[in-house]
C-alpha cells in the first residue's frame, strides 16, 4: 500500500511539472503584454507538494518613439476584426517595436503591446 502511495504521490508532482511546462511552452511572445513588467523563471524545481518557481520582475525600458494623433485602438492582433484591449489618447506616446502592412506593433507604458493602425501615429523624430 505504501508503494501505491508513494507512485500516485510521484505522479500527481509529474502531472503539475508537465502541466507548468506546457503553460509556459504556450506562451507567445507575440502576445501582448498588459503590464509594464515581464516575469523571468529563473528556475522549477519539483517539491513534494507540486512545482515552485522562482522568479524574478525585470522593468521593461520604454523609450516613446511616436506620437498619438487621434484616439486609436490597441489591438491584439494586426486586425480589425478584433476587440480592442485599450483606446490610446490623443498625445499618448508609444514605442514603435516592429510593423506588418500599415499596422504597428508597439509599447505602451500604460497598456503594454499591441497593435495599432500607423495612420494615426506621428514620429517624434523631426
Amino acid at each position: 500500500m505504501r508503494s501505491n502511495a508513494q507512485f500516485l504521490r510521484r505522479l500527481g508532482i509529474l502531472s503539475i511539472a508537465l502541466s507548468c511546462m506546457a503553460l509556459l511552452v504556450s506562451c507567445s511572445p507575440d502576445k501582448p503584454v498588459i503590464n509594464e513588467t515581464e516575469t523571468v523563471f529563473d528556475t522549477m524545481e519539483p517539491t513534494a507538494s507540486g512545482i515552485v518557481q522562482t522568479t524574478h520582475e525585470t522593468e521593461e525600458e520604454f523609450t516613446p518613439t511616436h506620437t498619438v494623433k487621434a484616439r486609436l485602438n490597441l489591438r491584439p492582433s494586426a486586425s480589425l476584426s478584433t476587440t480592442p484591449i485599450t483606446v490610446l489618447k490623443v498625445g499618448a506616446q508609444v514605442e514603435y517595436i516592429s510593423e506588418v502592412d500599415d499596422w504597428y506593433y508597439v509599447n505602451t507604458k500604460s497598456s503594454g503591446k499591441g497593435w495599432c493602425s500607423s495612420n494615426y501615429l506621428s514620429s517624434l523624430k523631426h
